[in-house]
C-alpha cells in the first residue's frame, strides 16, 4: 500500500475532525448562550490589551472602576468567546467614548448580530478557538514592541554556538565533557533569566496560527 491510497482516508478525517471540533464548539455555545459564565477572570490579564492600547481617550481611574463595583458589572456582562474579546470587552469598560461615530457603529454591529444569529454563532465559533490559556498574550505581541536585545546578547548565540561544538566533539576527544557541561548549564541560565522577558511574545506568536485550524 503506497501513501497515495492513504490519502482519501487522511482528508477525510482531518476534515471529519475539523467540522467535529466545530459541532462541539456550537453546541457548548447555545448551552451557555444567555447565561452568565463563571470563569476566571485575572485583572492583569484581562487588563493586557487596555494597557498596550496607545490613544488619548479619558480612562476610568482605578478607584472609580473599584467605588462603581464594575468589575463585578465586567464578570456578569461577559459572554466573550475567547480571551482576546475578554481584553477588548474590559477595555471598552474602562475607556470613556465621546465620539457619537464610534457609538453609532458600535449599536449597528450590535444590531446584525441580533439580527443575523447565523452569521452570529460563525464569528463566536471562530473566536473560541482563542480562548486557550496562551491566547491571553496575543496583545502583547500585536500591541507593544519587542524588548531591546540585552547587553549579553552576543553572550547568547557563542554559548549556544559553543556548547553544540563541545557536545559534537565529545566523541572525539572526551576532555570537551566539562566545557560543554559548563556552557549548558551557563545557557540555562540565560534561558530562565531572559526567557521570562520575552515569553508572552513568543507564546502569543505561537497561538497566532490557531486562527486559521
Amino acid at each position: 500500500m503506497h501513501f497515495r491510497d492513504l490519502m482519501p482516508a487522511f482528508v477525510l478525517s482531518v476534515f471529519g475532525g475539523t467540522r467535529g471540533r466545530e459541532r462541539r464548539r456550537l453546541d457548548q455555545l447555545r448551552r451557555i448562550w444567555g447565561k452568565e459564565i463563571a470563569r476566571e477572570r485575572d485583572p492583569a490579564i484581562v487588563s493586557l490589551y487596555h494597557a498596550s492600547v496607545r490613544d488619548d481617550r479619558q480612562r476610568v481611574d482605578d478607584q472609580t472602576w473599584q467605588d462603581l463595583g464594575l468589575e463585578e458589572l465586567f464578570g456578569k456582562i461577559d459572554r466573550t468567546a475567547g480571551n482576546p474579546g475578554r481584553q477588548v470587552l474590559y477595555h471598552q469598560l474602562r475607556t470613556y467614548v465621546e465620539d457619537d461615530a464610534v457609538l453609532a457603529e458600535r449599536a449597528r454591529q450590535q444590531d446584525i448580530f441580533q439580527r443575523e444569529t447565523g452569521l452570529r454563532e460563525r464569528c463566536q465559533t471562530l473566536l473560541m478557538r482563542l480562548d486557550a490559556v496562551d491566547d491571553r498574550w496575543l496583545a502583547a505581541l500585536l500591541l507593544n514592541p519587542f524588548p531591546a536585545l540585552p547587553a549579553f546578547a552576543p553572550l547568547i548565540y557563542v554559548c549556544s554556538l559553543t556548547s553544540l561544538v563541545c557536545l559534537a566533539g565529545i566523541a572525539f576527544r572526551h576532555f570537551l565533557i566539562l566545557p560543554a557541561m559548563i556552557l549548558l548549564l551557563v545557557n540555562t541560565v540565560i534561558t530562565a533569566s531572559y526567557g521570562r522577558r520575552i515569553r508572552p511574545y513568543f507564546t502569543g506568536f505561537s497561538q497566532v496560527v490557531t486562527m486559521s485550524v
